[in-house]
């Protein structure tokens, strides 16, 4: 028995190698090189009323339908939607999303609400919109980024919603209060919107942005925009005016 199988192995193993050394005639290679094309990066994003669709210069709220003076469960839906359109064809090109109100000057954010997971400081954070008269980031955005026309009902949790993202502002500080990782090569501009696949589709939603790998393969979609009016103050105004959409090729 054990010559038999000896002898079995030494034939499969001599079969296999004469059916690879054959070297073969030639070589073939196939290129295909744009690198003198010029592609585009480009974006375009306008806001429209929900309802009725017409053009509007600002990100609008229904005042009237918000609590004063308590803490709110749930979150309100902004009145107008932004339709963005992407030409992403350059490598390496990408749209990116993200605050900056520490740098403004009429709702400027001095002042950051405390993130935590539990009983853990995770961080500080200046995004979303701003008491005018205080300088506290009181008031946390998210946005929905989706090529429905179905407006979000974000109710409690908004990060039921697929596509749906908090806004993460340049200041945001890490838990020791002092640094900040916006612009290290990890987390260069934080949320992308759009590249070379298309639109941003499905994220997962921890507060970061972070892209799941799910892309809508297009280049037309919506913008929808919550916030949690919390403890709002009649006589107040919150806003903010530096949302950025920016461009890059990395």
């Amino acid at each position: 028995m054990k010559k038999s199988l000896v002898l079995a192995l030494a034939c499969v193993f001599m079969l296999g190698s004469s059916a690879w050394s054959v070297a073969p005639i030639t070589t073939l290679t196939s290129i295909a090189d744009f690198s003198n094309r010029q592609g585009t990066v480009n974006v375009t994003i306008n806001l429209k009323a929900i309802s009725g669709g017409a053009q509007k210069d600002n990100i609008e709220w229904n005042v009237a339908s918000i609590p004063i003076g308590r803490e709110a469960t749930t979150w309100t839906t902004s009145t107008v939607y932004a339709q963005i359109t992407s030409d992403v064809t350059e490598a390496g090109g990408i749209v990116y999303i993200y605050q900056d109100n520490k740098n403004s000057t009429e709702y400027k954010a001095t002042t950051g609400r405390d993130n935590y997971d539990g009983d853990v400081k995770t961080g500080t954070v200046f995004s979303g919109m701003v008491n005018k008269e205080t300088g506290e980031a009181s008031i946390p955005m998210v946005f929905c980024s989706t090529t429905t026309t179905a407006t979000p009902n974000f109710g409690t949790d908004p990060e039921t919603v697929v596509g749906t993202r908090y806004f993460i502002d340049r200041g945001n500080l890490k838990a020791d209060g002092t640094t900040s990782d916006f612009d290290t090569d990890t987390n260069k501009y934080y949320m992308q919107l759009a590249n070379t696949k298309g639109l941003v589709g499905g994220v997962t939603a921890d507060n970061t942005g972070t892209v799941n790998g799910t892309w809508s393969y297009g280049t037309e979609g919506r913008l929808y925009f919550g916030a949690l009016f919390t403890n709002v103050l009649a006589g107040s105004t919150y806003g903010t005016d530096k949302i950025y959409v920016k461009t890059v090729i990395e």
